[in-house]
């Protein structure tokens, strides 16, 4: 998972044929919708190794790659002799640079709760997914467990104190 390409994308293959390369086609889909990624954004490379068998490496522009969501290219070649191959080479990536919400129900600045122990929830959403939510309590780390990283809730129980609570959250989506 990206927040962005910071650079072009390489793929490469091998072939023990020489692959028509006027021939080979780009699929490319976002969220597993088919999408138009500009011809002038790939550029194939061609090499012929000293054991007769060539190497291909397909690189793509970074540019063509801006929305976010689950990005896949596959590659079909077709060789001289006009074999085909489907897809010899696929790839799956996330673009997401939307930063998670978040949301704390139960507490509020500056609130006095007049109980033993009062509880509240740590709301998190992310588009992708969340890698990492710690809940810091006074120092105290509360960290969410898988579950509630895919439920994206916490609950959390505070002892009665006369000193007031600082309460701190730090979200990690997948992303980074």
């Amino acid at each position: 998972t990206y927040q962005r390409l910071s650079e072009d994308l390489k793929l490469s293959e091998h072939s023990t044929t020489r692959l028509d390369t006027s021939k080979t086609k780009f699929t490319f889909t976002l969220d597993g919708k088919v999408v138009t990624v500009d011809a002038s954004l790939v550029k194939v490379d061609e090499k012929k190794e000293e054991d007769g068998s060539y190497t291909y490496t397909y690189t793509f522009n970074k540019d063509g790659f801006k929305e976010n969501g689950v990005w896949s290219i596959s590659v079909a070649t077709v060789d001289v002799h006009a074999s085909s191959s489907n897809a010899s080479v696929q790839f799956q990536f996330v673009l997401d640079n939307i930063v998670p919400e978040l949301k704390i129900e139960g507490v509020t600045n500056n609130g006095k709760y007049n109980t033993a122990k009062h509880q509240f929830k740590v709301l998190v959403k992310d588009n992708i997914g969340l890698a990492r939510v710690r809940v810091l309590v006074n120092g105290k780390v509360y960290e969410f467990t898988k579950e509630e990283l895919l439920k994206g809730e916490k609950l959390i129980e505070l002892e009665h104190s006369d000193k007031p609570y600082s309460i701190e959250v730090e979200v990690v989506d997948l992303a980074g």
